[in-house]
């Protein structure tokens, strides 16, 4: 069965070895090769000579199949909008471009519209409850370690954070703004309430971000979310959901958008760098 060599190790003997490529080896033969050629370089290269040519390329097709996976739709989206390779690969492994966030996000949306065009009272308030959370809610959950599978990976990456949630950040709100100011220009109230929400919504995102400097960024959006469905609970107690447009509303989330970006330029650029974005 086996040859010893010059050196003195032993190699499986071509007879063998032709025999178990064929499948005529018997089973205590067939064991015995399959356990040396897994640990003997000469013999692989051996095998590699008797595997029949027509069956070659189908098996390096396979290999290169499992080691390089064809890049998702969202990939290849982002690498014709012009990203890198590197960038397209970490952006598009957010968990919110994932079909199952997505049909989530068409779902609550669908509800909102329903409940607007069914009940009549209640769908505006509705919409503006939910409306900037959407964004917010895709995110917290777009990065961090409760939420993103592949956060520990990204960290020991020579990948800056800032440069991935910016990244992912850009990616949630290109696909959720859409569906939320679509579904708004569906309701049956003003074409501005389709837009206006996007104002607090943006300020929202800056407090979470910059939150997720010292707590995880699900935790800093729920907290988000509480003080604004409370907010948006009492506009519509008093019968006016449109008073968190207000203009001393809407002055208020253009001060808390630039407080937060301050605030997390600060923690970027001073002594003590956050170390969840870098």
């Amino acid at each position: 069965m086996s040859n010893e060599t010059a050196s003195g190790s032993w190699h499986v003997g071509a007879e063998s070895l032709r025999s178990w490529v064929d499948g005529d080896a018997g089973s205590l033969v067939s064991v015995s090769v399959e356990q040396h050629v897994l640990k003997c370089a000469h013999c692989r290269d051996q095998v590699a000579a008797l595997v029949p040519e027509s069956i070659r390329p189908p098996w390096d097709d396979v290999l290169a199949a499992i080691e390089v996976p064809r890049p998702g739709l969202a990939h290849r989206l982002f690498v014709r909008l012009g990203l890198s390779e590197s960038d397209a690969k970490v952006a598009s492994t957010a968990p919110t471009l994932r079909v199952a966030w997505l049909l989530a996000t068409m779902g609550v949306l669908l509800f909102v519209v329903l409940t607007a065009v069914l009940a009549q009272e209640g769908g505006l308030g509705l919409f503006l409850m939910i409306a900037p959370l959407i964004p917010v809610t895709g995110v917290a959950v777009a990065y961090g370690p409760s939420s993103d599978p592949s956060y520990e990976t990204v960290v020991a990456a020579p990948f800056a954070m800032v440069r991935l949630i910016l990244l992912r950040t850009l990616s949630v709100l290109v696909t959720s703004v859409p569906l939320v100011v679509i579904t708004g220009l569906v309701l049956p109230t003003s074409p501005i309430v389709a837009v206006a929400w996007l104002l607090p919504a943006a300020g929202f995102i800056a407090v979470v971000l910059t939150a997720s400097n010292w707590v995880d960024p699900t935790h800093a959006a729920a907290a988000v979310g509480v003080a604004w469905v409370a907010l948006v609970s009492w506009a519509v107690r008093i019968d006016d959901p449109l008073a968190v447009f207000a203009p001393v509303a809407m002055g208020a989330y253009v001060v808390l958008l630039v407080v937060a970006i301050l605030a997390q330029l600060y923690r970027l650029f001073g002594s003590t760098p956050s170390w969840r974005l870098h």
